[in-house]
């Protein structure tokens, strides 16, 4: 009886190993967008979409369309020609830059000019919520909507980063509720003339 629990203990162990064998972890990787050809993307929407968390995203100099929304993935992503050659133009009636699903403090985008986001109630340059971002080395600019920065229980930090000529609806260009922001050698001028 003895011999027969010890095999029944043997052949239990031999089932769990190969499920515990089989969560192995994915490995970050580095994707590159180019909207030149020459990149594993041509759009930065597409690269964020098809990345998983953790992975780098460098972006060589261009006008990116489309919101940038990190989806819950804690993404690197980083212009590798700053901000004056390399920029994200918003969606119509949504921020240039989004962060909703619970990003945590890892998540990053580095070296881009965020414009043309916004709209009735809706932020048009960074907007975080119950999420962490890290903004470096940007310019906030020609957004128009309820702000230019929305946070709402968020973790938000902002480092070298330019936030002028945008268009609030209530004349508030920060927006940051039950939450952190940080901004560090960082600028901020309020409002712009209206477009139009």
């Amino acid at each position: 009886m003895l011999l027969w629990s010890s095999v029944l203990a043997c052949s239990r162990s031999a089932e769990v190993a190969p499920s515990e064998a089989s969560a192995v972890e994915r490995r970050p990787h580095e994707l590159t967008v180019d909207c030149r050809g020459g990149a594993d993307y041509a759009a930065l929407v597409d690269a964020v979409h098809d990345a998983h968390g953790g992975d780098l995203i460098t972006v060589a100099p261009c006008t990116y369309f489309g919101t940038v929304d990190l989806d819950g993935k804690a993404l690197r992503i980083v212009s590798t020609g700053g901000p004056d050659v390399t920029t994200i133009a918003a969606t119509p009636g949504k921020a240039a830059l989004r962060a909703h699903g619970g990003e945590s403090t890892r998540a990053l985008v580095s070296g881009f000019t965020l414009t043309g986001g916004g709209g009735p109630g809706v932020p048009g340059g960074i907007d975080v919520e119950m999420s962490a971002l890290r903004v470096e080395h940007a310019v906030v600019t020609g957004t128009q909507g309820s702000h230019a920065v929305h946070g709402r229980s968020a973790d938000l930090v902002l480092v070298d980063v330019r936030i002028e000529g945008n268009v609030s609806e209530d004349e508030a260009t920060i927006d940051a509720q039950r939450g952190y922001l940080l901004l560090v050698d960082s600028s901020v001028t309020c409002g712009a003339e209206p477009h139009g």
